[in-house]
């Protein structure tokens, strides 16, 4: 299946049928089940708290970002969140906010594969 630059979200926005919306996001869903490591780390007998992690392309300047920054800011155990840049940064408020509150559970990850992504996620 021949890949296209067109997003699947993207798609909706730019006046394509249907069937050729359908086409873009079943290249884009086979593309990735063939190239994503499949690896499952086994679960540690002890439970541990519950850690959330937010991986996002928008750590922005960009109207996303202003609504993940105020749900992130407002966890009651911030020690306990990652954020996960898929982007490098573009000087933005909001992401320094994050940066700042974060501190080293704030990853840039822009030049990673994706198996590194997994790897790091999993190791948080």
């Amino acid at each position: 299946k021949r890949l296209t630059s067109v997003q699947p979200f993207h798609a909706i926005f730019y006046g394509v049928s249907t069937g050729t919306r359908l086409k873009i996001a079943s290249a884009h869903a086979h593309r990735k089940s063939t190239t994503t490591p499949r690896a499952v780390a086994a679960m540690p007998e002890e439970v541990h708290q519950l850690r959330i992690g937010y991986i996002s392309a928008d750590f922005l300047a960009h109207p996303t970002a202003d609504l993940a920054v105020a749900t992130i800011l407002s966890h009651s155990h911030p020690e306990r969140i990652y954020c996960y840049a898929l982007t490098t940064g573009d000087g933005a408020e909001q992401r320094a906010m994050l940066e700042e509150h974060l501190g080293d559970r704030f990853r840039t990850l822009s030049k990673a594969s994706d198996k590194q992504w997994a790897d790091q996620i999993r190791s948080d």
